[in-house]
């Protein structure tokens, strides 16, 4: 994106910031919708990912916690021997 616009977020709202004697208001209209079309895009693409991670973590931890108590009876059939 050429001339991105800068921005900060201020509560529930982002204000874009640009500059440039040479902008015209059409130019400067068509950055923002860009940068924000980009924030939109890159959320919608967090919110998926966030998603697939909430479906995929009971599966990780399972498999995780199934080989610590594993471990952890080894290490007591171990300690019962000595």
């Amino acid at each position: 994106m050429q001339n991105t616009p800068q921005g900060s977020v201020k509560e529930n709202e982002i204000l874009f910031y640009q500059a440039g004697a040479w902008l015209t208001t059409d130019e400067i209209n068509r950055n923002v919708e860009q940068a924000a079309k980009a924030i939109q895009e890159s959320l919608a693409r967090l919110r998926n990912e966030v998603t697939r991670f909430e479906q995929d973590l009971p599966g990780v931890v399972r498999v995780h916690l199934d080989e610590r108590r594993r471990l952890a009876e080894a290490d007591a059939s171990t300690t019962a021997g000595i």
